[in-house]
């Protein structure tokens, strides 16, 4: 188990089914490890990383605000599904992204400047949850 501290960095709630999704080795420096939790208030999955002494703590999206660029249409929502359908791995994530959204959340749009293609996350009043990027333009 990662933590000592097991908040939502939302609601400040209780998480909870934290798990090592993930191991790092960059050679040079300590192994890394990603984990994932849930927060039953929020209905949102975290995340938390651990390189060695450097932790970032439970965040909600590693999306950063700036780097939103655009609000979607449940139109265009229907549409990635259907996009995705063809890719039962992708669909898979991309539900379980999806799911985390309440009727009063935006989806928005993301591009980071050193990456080719745009992701999306979801905007919950101050906060963003999630992400979902593929190797393509969303």
């Amino acid at each position: 188990m990662a933590s000592d501290k097991m908040t939502c960095p939302i609601c400040a709630g209780q998480i909870t089914k934290e798990i090592r999704i993930g191991h790092l080795n960059k050679g040079e420096q300590a192994h890394g490890y990603l984990y994932k939790a849930f927060c039953e208030s929020c209905q949102i999955m975290v995340e938390r990383n651990i390189f060695g002494k450097q932790d970032t703590g439970w965040f909600s999206s590693s999306v950063d605000k700036k780097n939103i660029i655009g609000e979607l249409l449940d139109e265009e929502l229907v549409q990635i599904e259907k996009m995705l359908i063809k890719y039962p791995r992708l669909l898979i994530q991309w539900r379980e992204f999806i799911a985390q959204k309440r009727e009063t959340d935006v989806v928005c749009r993301f591009k980071e400047k050193d990456l080719p293609y745009t992701g999306l996350t979801i905007k919950r009043g101050d906060y963003l949850i999630g992400r979902f990027w593929v190797f393509r333009n969303l």
